[in-house]
């Protein structure tokens, strides 16, 4: 099995969604390095937003409110940025384990990191899903409001909903779409880097624990 071949295989999602947002370590300089700063802009913006509604409505109860979104957003900032820093060791350490996938091992070796390949790939799967299920129940928050007014109007229309709390200095009512499409975007890209990086470390550990395994037989 060759290089691209073997990398395909276990590293297939690990690089999909490491492109998406600049930190898979073998893509190409001008992409990864415009998806980073499309990242960059848009999490800023979020970022602006979240702590700009905590400035001018500052209470207590709306810092409290603020603070889980805020704390995703500024994970997200500490995750990508750590990859990024970190690029070098990244590459050597996927290229360690595809040199040590390419070794000739005898069978049980093999199966035993089969085995914890296997569990990398269903881990990774259930974190996938989990977090698709959690964005698409807080992307659909918008349209509650507006499927009530049908099935259970009230005397006047119920106000609109936003995807996550924030402060963006303009009409809010005018620039509604404008405002959860900005949203909608943030949370796409927040979805991708948590992806991109938390199953790279899912496959970092299994493989670890593979090696672990073979040298206590």
């Amino acid at each position: 099995m060759d290089w691209q071949t073997n990398k395909f295989q276990y590293f297939k999602t690990v690089k999909f969604f490491g492109q998406l947002v600049g930190v898979w370590p073998y893509q190409e300089e001008f992409p990864k390095i415009t998806m980073r700063l499309v990242t960059l802009v848009v999490v800023i913006a979020c970022l602006a937003t979240q702590i700009s509604r905590v400035l001018v409505f500052y209470s207590l109860d709306i810092l409290l409110e603020q603070m889980p979104h805020l704390d995703v957003t500024l994970i997200l900032v500490l995750k990508q940025y750590n990859y990024i820093l970190n690029e070098k060791k990244l590459k050597e350490l996927l290229s360690d384990i595809i040199a040590e996938r390419l070794i000739e091992r005898p069978t049980k070796e093999l199966e035993i990191l089969d085995m914890y390949s296997q569990k990398a790939m269903i881990l990774s799967f259930i974190y996938k899903v989990s977090t698709f299920v959690t964005a698409i129940m807080f992307a659909l928050i918008p349209v509650i409001s507006p499927i009530l007014n049908i099935v259970a109007p009230l005397n006047e229309s119920r106000s609109r909903e936003f995807i996550y709390p924030a402060y963006y200095f303009v009409d809010e009512e005018r620039y509604y779409y404008v405002i959860v499409a900005h949203m909608i975007t943030s949370m796409s890209i927040i979805v991708a880097v948590y992806i991109a990086c938390d199953i790279s470390l899912i496959l970092f550990v299994q493989h670890g624990c593979a090696l672990l395994a073979i040298s206590g037989m």
